[in-house]
């Protein structure tokens, strides 16, 4: 079963592939929703790339991160921050220029709750995320801390009589291959 931060998520992340359908195919009723008018054919064409492709595009890339996490947790915090700004913005919007009307403050709780949505999504628990991390990682690729936390592999170092003898027969090896040998020395 689906935790409610990751059910939200999806949630958030299908709205806006829904409004960005809806902008690319119909972008007279998109205008009409965000109050908008279009006065040139040119209007259409930016309401299509700025509300539909673009968040279409928007969607599809959450709804790609959201199973995808924790590695993924910066695009849903990226996500969550543009949301809030745009949050804030519209906010500073209805509070500035007066602009009460109720789909105004309906598009400002929207936009907070994606960006909660998301930046809610992108934070795990400590033991859900190393759990999620470690079954991630193929066994080969798990690695030991060393000294000031930096990776081992889980394998022993080889011996170093064992590394001096390859590197001896490696130099041998170049040496016969080197027609100017004699040369050099």
């Amino acid at each position: 079963m689906k935790s409610a931060r990751t059910t939200l998520a999806y949630a958030a992340a299908i709205a806006l592939v829904a409004f960005g359908l809806l902008a690319l195919l119909n972008p007279l009723v998109a205008v009409r929703l965000v109050g908008l008018e279009v006065v040139e054919p040119r209007g259409l064409s930016e309401v299509r790339a700025s509300y539909g492709a673009m968040l279409l595009a928007f969607g599809g890339v959450m709804l790609w991160a959201v199973p995808m996490r924790p590695r993924s947790a910066p695009w849903l915090r990226f996500a969550g921050v543009l949301f809030a700004a745009a949050a804030l913005g519209r906010g500073a919007s209805v509070l500035l220029d007066g602009v009460w009307t109720p789909v105004n403050v309906l598009m400002v709780a929207f936009e907070a709750i994606v960006a909660a949505a998301f930046l809610v999504a992108s934070f795990q628990t400590p033991a859900r995320r190393d759990r999620a991390l470690a079954e991630a990682a193929p066994p080969a690729a798990r690695q030991r801390r060393g000294l000031l936390g930096r990776g081992r592999r889980a394998q022993d170092p080889p011996e170093p009589e064992q590394v001096r003898a390859e590197r001896s027969d490696e130099a041998d090896e170049d040496a016969a291959s080197d027609p100017l040998r004699a040369l050099r020395s």
